[in-house]
């Protein structure tokens, strides 16, 4: 049930880089609104195949948005969380249709969503350089259009790559609802993009049954995520955590577009 998982390493290397990706996906949405969620996704790529990658995840990923929903719940827009989820349901629905007509081409997809995690996270670091730097950067303006353009974008790189995140962040950021808001929307958010996505993943296989098993077995990990996330909130400077955070991104992100053009 668990043959996808990687020949030649050693099982407590694998099931601490899991264990490592659970906690920090449970720090993230109870902690920053799921802005941080997407380093999870390289260090799990780095270990399985992509398909399997997006069945573990996102069970793990809706028992964190459960726990965060309830954690910021009357912090949310909804006017945002209205116009973003609408367009990530046409991205999604897209994005299905495009999988279901290459479901042959899985070695190409596999590769092909490698390098697009790997370009994606490591465009999301130096975006959040640039702006911790003071650089003038693109502005989303506050409108339906613009709310369900991004939606669209979100839903596509939710659909294929569980890295919605960053696109939102960088919307959600232009909006001006300061820090507790913007966490509490964007975890709106995400929760129901994430069950928008759960019978098309059914569907395609996705949510495979090895894939759900390997991942019900590290759910117990979340709520400890979700304490710690809500711990660093409050108590851990942020500059310095983002530091941290960047840093390992962009070394994941690196070995995994190494990987997929090796290939």
């Amino acid at each position: 049930m668990f043959d996808f998982l990687p020949n030649g390493v050693p099982l407590w290397f694998i099931v601490t880089m899991l264990a490592l990706a659970a906690i920090i996906i449970g720090v993230s949405k109870s902690g920053f609104g799921s802005t941080t969620a997407i380093i999870a996704m390289p260090i799990i790529a780095n270990l399985i195949p992509i398909e399997q990658t997006l069945g573990f995840m996102l069970p793990l990923l809706m028992v964190a948005d459960a726990i965060a929903i309830k954690q910021h719940w009357g912090r949310q827009s909804w006017k945002h969380v209205e116009w973003v989820c609408s367009g990530a349901f046409a991205g999604i629905m897209i994005t299905m249709v495009a999988l279901w007509l290459l479901a042959n081409q899985t070695m190409l997809i596999d590769e092909a969503v490698r390098l697009l995690v790997g370009i994606l996270c490591l465009a999301f670091v130096f975006f959040q350089l640039a702006r911790s730097m003071g650089m003038k950067l693109p502005h989303v303006p506050e409108s339906r259009a613009g709310g369900i353009g991004c939606g669209i974008v979100t839903g596509v790189v939710s659909t294929i790559a569980n890295a919605g995140g960053p696109v939102v962040s960088i919307y959600m950021l232009e909006q001006g609802l300061g820090k507790t808001k913007m966490a509490g929307t964007m975890v709106a958010m995400f929760t129901l993009i994430n069950w928008m996505k759960v019978p098309g993943f059914l569907f395609l296989g996705i949510l495979s049954p090895g894939a759900v098993l390997l991942s019900v077995c590290f759910l117990p990990i979340i709520p400890v995520g979700s304490l710690l996330g809500i711990w660093l909130h409050g108590h851990v400077n942020e500059k310095l955590f983002n530091g941290v955070i960047y840093s390992a991104t962009a070394a994941s992100s690196i070995l995994l577009i190494f990987k997929a053009i090796a290939n």
